[in-house]
């Protein structure tokens, strides 16, 4: 059995080592002028010096840049190192487990939520009598997967439910924004923020728009939505948006709503939250938060203990590891 075990890992290891393979010869055609040469030779070069992965080297446009400005980026492996110096492992389970992140930071989450783990017939009557139509989540989930909206009916048991999803928590749906919802109705739009966690100070390195796509129910970017990069200071997008592809967008191509220039609602509210969030756990410093933007101020939808270094640099190609290096220990 053990021997079964190895061998499908390997498998696993080497179906992945593939697929980066292929990716990258496909970007250095689509990117790089066909420079085959040059790209497998920097990017060995790059993941020696620097950390980076096949996609690292195509996502800060490395084939571009000398040594000097691809050491500014958090690649893979720094990112790696970053969340175990930073990360206590004893307690990134709170925000690893969204039934334990939503009890701990619940002063900072407005919306109803119920951990279907740990939930009788009768809490989850009172909760489905208020809100039929709701969000079901994998307590455990990342990157969008999983994710369902549910409606409830008559039809349906409540213990039919339960058993549906046993690993999940329902949570009421959210009503985002005006403004952000003009984008992609058929998502919650939302805002990216990495932290960093120095003492009694909260280092923001960066901030994303985050919108779906007429092709996705959330906004997350694996699942073929955009990112823009957000001016701090003012909460403006001041560059266009981009995609997986690294595909760059002026304009929503499904509502055709300008990116560039839009000024996210709240924004004050926003970093307000997040200066205060970011100190509750001060074990865990190297943080990315998601919040939604609405009506009358902003929500937590959650926090991530594996930041995603990658959309952070991606819009404004400006690599936050020269600025994070001011902080560490």
């Amino acid at each position: 059995m053990r021997s079964m075990g190895r061998k499908a890992l390997i498998k696993q290891k080497i179906k992945f080592l593939q697929e980066n393979i292929q990716r990258f010869n496909r970007n250095i055609k689509k990117h790089a002028g066909g420079r085959f040469i040059y790209c497998w030779f920097t990017l060995i070069w790059c993941a020696l010096r620097f950390g980076s992965s096949f996609d690292d080297y195509f996502r800060y446009e490395f084939y571009k840049k000398n040594d000097f400005e691809r050491n500014k980026f958090i690649t893979y492996y720094r990112s790696r190192k970053l969340i175990s110096n930073y990360n206590d492992s004893n307690y990134t389970k709170y925000f690893h487990d969204k039934g334990l992140f939503y009890s701990y930071f619940n002063k900072y989450i407005k919306r109803d939520w119920i951990d279907l783990r740990d939930c009788n017939k009768n809490d989850f009557e009172k909760f489905i009598a208020k809100h039929k139509n709701f969000i079901v989540k994998p307590a455990t989930g990342s990157k969008g997967e999983g994710i369902v909206e549910y409606s409830y009916n008559a039809t349906n048991s409540i213990e039919s439910v339960l058993k549906k999803y046993p690993n999940h928590v329902a949570e009421e749906k959210i009503a985002q924004h005006d403004l952000m919802k003009s984008f992609n109705p058929s998502s919650v739009n939302t805002i990216r923020i990495m932290t960093f966690l120095k003492g009694e100070d909260v280092i923001i390195l960066g901030c994303n728009f985050r919108c779906g796509s007429d092709i996705s129910f959330t906004d997350s970017f694996s699942a073929g939505g955009m990112v823009g990069s957000i001016d701090i200071t003012s909460g403006l997008v001041f560059v266009p948006c981009i995609n997986k592809e690294y595909e760059r967008f002026l304009y929503h191509p499904s509502s055709n709503a300008q990116l560039i220039g839009f000024k996210i609602p709240h924004w004050d509210a926003v970093v307000s939250k997040i200066e205060s969030a970011a100190k509750l756990i001060p074990q865990v410093r190297y943080l990315g938060w998601d919040m939604a933007i609405v009506k009358d101020g902003v929500e937590i939808i959650e926090a991530n203990h594996d930041p995603a270094h990658r959309t952070i640099q991606m819009a404004d190609l400006v690599g936050k590891y020269d600025i994070l290096k001011n902080y560490m220990d």
